[in-house]
């Protein structure tokens, strides 16, 4: 008895509904920009954590670049070592970089910690 009531309230609200336009385009801008505004903010915190998470590509600083006609990967060949990373491939060493003033000569030199900082990937460079 009772369900059958709230049965005809509800096609009774449906009906009034589109008379007056249910659907309109206060309606349907009203709805587009609410769950879109909704989607954003509720995504924010999921993208804090990603952001947060990301390591940026770094590397030892080794000054004498400016000097020569390397370009920054050459560079990076040149005086510093490979090692493996966390995930098992091969990179270049994030703290350590070959000891000498003869870059030529790597072969010679030993490693040592960085003195200079380290240097980051910069993307706008690309």
């Amino acid at each position: 008895m009772k369900e059958d009531q709230e049965e005809t309230d509800d096609m009774m609200f449906e009906q009034i509904m589109n008379k007056i336009g249910s659907r309109g385009k206060f309606q349907k801008r009203f709805n587009y920009l609410f769950n879109m505004f909704f989607v954003m903010l509720a995504s924010m915190p999921y993208y804090n954590f990603v952001l947060a998470m990301a390591v940026p590509d770094h590397w030892c600083h080794v000054p004498g670049r400016n000097g020569t006609n390397y370009t920054l990967d050459q560079w990076k060949e040149i005086t510093l070592p490979r090692e493996k990373d966390t995930a098992g491939l091969l990179s270049f060493s994030k703290c350590k970089m070959y000891v000498g003033k003869d870059w030529a000569d790597v072969t010679s030199s030993g490693l040592t910690p960085t003195d200079h900082g380290l240097q980051k990937h910069d993307v706008t460079s690309k």
